[in-house]
């Protein structure tokens, strides 16, 4: 969201922020925009149950009747109070209710899972007949919410048909290219932006520099914001254990050991400026994460990665079907599995190769996905 706020900017639009957590609103405050925190906030333990839910591990809904009911009343004052003339979202579940209450356009910056055409390609699950069969029943499903139903019935709106619609937005802006999902053709409300991800304005830290020059296989290993640290303890005992030097931004999770050493071969940094270490990189290991998948496949490196939820799991899929990925499986996060396939990855020509011709791919398209969002957002009506 802050790339493509960046960009509207440079086209003359006024883009306002909405948080209901101030964990990261850092980084839009970096930017230079302001922050307005709608009430009331996400405490911890939402949080953690809204990333459950994200992640599969739970079925039960986060949002309770009263917090949906806040929360779209917050958001249709700061709509009318600001005279919004757009709505533009990555993942935020009630505006979903209160753009089309307002009756502004939404649209949304999504990645290709769980897309609408994603399902309809069958490859949700695969492209076996079964998978085929449960993709199209899923195209069907009609269940919503009480808890959204009931802002429907108060507002006297009615905004979910199917329960697709629930991330369905007027707009849908996919940050991927036909070449890596596989699909072509798009329905009406869709478009292919290309990939967008945060450019961290950070410097690449010197002691990375000096691993670089004393490594002789330097792997990237990042699990994003959807791990948890007895997961990140787990793979770094692992990883102290492997012959290869890893620089791991993950003192999210492990506060202490910022910008130390964990062990002799494994270094600890908060987030890091991705797009530029990759340039010093073998190999990256990381979740899956849409931003995490694009930079990997720009920096022409090979990479495996563990998915911690359904949309990773997909992303990996995809990228190891094309070749220029490994997909992990919980079973192979032991030494001696890990090992192995980092091998394999670290000196298979046929990956290392798919890896370049790829980014050689990327790299000729004609346009940045933040600016072609920019543009599509500015040229669609207002209602």
């Amino acid at each position: 969201m802050v790339e493509v706020a960046k960009e509207l900017r440079q086209l003359n639009a006024a883009c306002f922020f909405v948080a209901y957590s101030k964990k990261f609103a850092y980084l839009i405050e970096e930017a230079g925009f302001e922050v307005s925190y709608l009430k009331p906030l996400t405490s911890e333990k939402l949080a953690e149950n809204m990333m459950k839910f994200d992640q599969g591990k739970s079925l039960k809904i986060p949002f309770s009747q009263e917090l949906v009911e806040k929360r779209v009343a917050a958001e249709i004052d700061f709509i009318k109070n600001n005279q919004i003339d757009k709505v533009v979202i990555g993942t935020s579940m009630t505006l979903f209710l209160s753009a089309r209450i307002c009756q502004v356009p939404l649209i949304y910056v999504k990645p290709f899972a769980y897309s609408e055409p994603q399902i309809t390609s069958g490859q949700i699950f695969n492209e076996s007949f079964i998978g085929i069969l449960i993709s199209r029943a899923i195209l069907k499903f009609r269940y919503v919410p009480k808890a959204f139903r009931q802002i429907e019935k108060q507002y006297q709106q009615k905004v979910f048909h199917r329960t697709l619609d629930l991330l369905e937005a007027d707009l849908n802006l996919v940050t991927s290219y036909p070449e890596l999902t596989g699909v072509t053709k798009l329905p009406a409300n869709y478009q292919f932006v290309g990939f967008v991800y945060g450019k961290l304005s950070a410097e690449i830290p010197e002691k990375i520099l000096e691993l670089r020059r004393n490594s002789q296989t330097l792997i990237y290993f990042a699990m994003g914001s959807s791990a948890n640290r007895p997961l990140i303890l787990k793979l770094l005992k692992i990883l102290t254990q492997l012959p290869y030097t890893f620089i791991c931004p993950v003192a999210y999770y492990l506060p202490e050991y910022k910008n130390k050493k964990f062990a002799e071969n494994v270094y600890i940094f908060d987030w890091l400026p991705t797009e530029k270490v990759n340039s010093l990189i073998d190999l990256s290991f990381i979740h899956g994460g849409e931003g995490t998948i694009q930079t990997a496949c720009l920096s022409g490196k090979p990479f495996i990665g563990l998915g911690l939820q359904m949309e990773q799991r997909y992303n990996l899929k995809i990228s190891q079907k094309y070749g220029n990925g490994y997909q992990l499986s919980k079973h192979d996060i032991t030494q001696e599995k890990l090992e192995k396939i980092l091998e394999l990855v670290l000196t298979d020509s046929t990956i290392q190769k798919k890896a370049e011709i790829l980014k050689q791919k990327l790299l000729k398209k004609s346009f940045n996905g933040a600016k072609k969002a920019a543009e599509i957002i500015l040229e669609y009506p207002n209602k």
